[in-house]
């Protein structure tokens, strides 16, 4: 089974992410991980587009921006704890 895929240029870089029918949620999360990722080019913009395409959005409206940093998170977006940071 050949599986769709979505390429996207953006500031002289591609991106070629490939999903499963029916786990487009999936796709979207890894896209928001990579939105995050200040080492990264891809950002909120792309996202938004991405989503529009799938028909989550309708507007730029109906997404908020990019979430506000929360001071007590430990880095990684899967809300996991860091196995590196020491216990509270």
């Amino acid at each position: 089974m050949k599986l769709p895929f979505i390429v996207v240029f953006c500031h002289g870089e591609k991106y070629f992410f490939r999903y499963t029918p029916g786990h487009e949620d999936e796709l979207i999360a890894v896209l928001v991980d990579f939105a995050m990722d200040e080492r990264l080019s891809f950002g909120w913009p792309e996202v938004r587009s991405i989503m529009r395409h799938f028909g989550f959005i309708k507007s730029d409206q109906d997404m908020p921006g990019p979430p506000e940093p929360d001071p007590q998170a430990t880095g990684r977006f899967d809300g996991a704890e860091d196995p590196s940071s020491p216990p509270a």
